[in-house]
């Protein structure tokens, strides 16, 4: 009983500050758990969007001591252009090779890197 003669004795600004922080509260909360909910979604569509990339054949040709080199790739543009961060070389041309070309590179034993 004593804890409802406190809320009665409350005056109306007070009942009035009570009401619009419990609003707040739960709609920061609510907030919280739609944002965690589409940071969720947002991982899910993004894994199988980065999974699902169709690999392709690439040559890289570049610079590197003052002789050309060219190493060959299999994998996503992406994950090349990563990976050619860690390169040394003065020049990266990154050229996307055709099925003629990659069937001729794989009977010349060519070593491919897998990515």
């Amino acid at each position: 009983m004593k804890e409802k003669e406190g809320i009665n004795r409350a005056g109306k600004a007070d009942k009035i500050a009570l009401g619009a922080g419990a609003v707040l509260t739960i709609a920061f909360a609510a907030g919280l758990h739609v944002a965690r909910k589409s940071g969720e979604t947002l991982r899910r569509y993004t894994a199988l969007s980065t999974s699902q990339q169709e690999k392709d054949y690439w040559q890289v040709d570049f610079i590197q001591g003052g002789a050309g080199e060219t190493r060959y790739f299999h994998g996503s543009e992406r994950a090349i252009r990563r990976r050619l961060k860690y390169l040394s070389g003065e020049m990266q041309v990154i050229k996307k090779l055709s099925a003629a070309e990659v069937q001729a590179i794989k009977t010349n034993q060519v070593r491919i890197i897998e990515i």
